[in-house]
């Protein structure tokens, strides 16, 4: 079965099913994270992020805060940015914990 994504082209996208070649790096990515604001998205002038340049687009497992790390069902493979972050909302790893088998995105 052919992976889809199950995003609306916003923030990091979760991947369904085998893997596939990841999103193309655009600033949709960006959504959510905490330096989106310097992409235009400020009074300030400044139109790009500055890890938008160097940033590239991997797979890593994601779980929200509030979330029991007791099962790998809890966890969602998902297409990011390198750089994306969004503290208080989601954690992102590239290995599952050791408990659950310790999986690579």
């Amino acid at each position: 079965m052919a992976a889809s994504l199950l995003c609306a082209g916003q923030g990091p996208c979760r991947l369904e099913g085998e893997p596939m070649k990841a999103p193309l790096k655009t600033k949709s990515l960006c959504s959510g994270c905490r330096d989106n604001f310097y992409n235009g998205n400020n009074p300030l002038g400044v139109s790009e992020c500055w890890s938008f340049k160097n940033a590239k687009v991997v797979k890593r497992w994601r779980i929200g805060w509030w979330t029991p790390q007791d099962k790998k069902e809890n966890f969602d493979r998902v297409s990011t940015l390198s750089c994306y972050h969004a503290p208080g909302q989601y954690a992102f790893t590239e290995r599952l914990p050791q408990h659950l088998g310790g999986d690579r995105a």
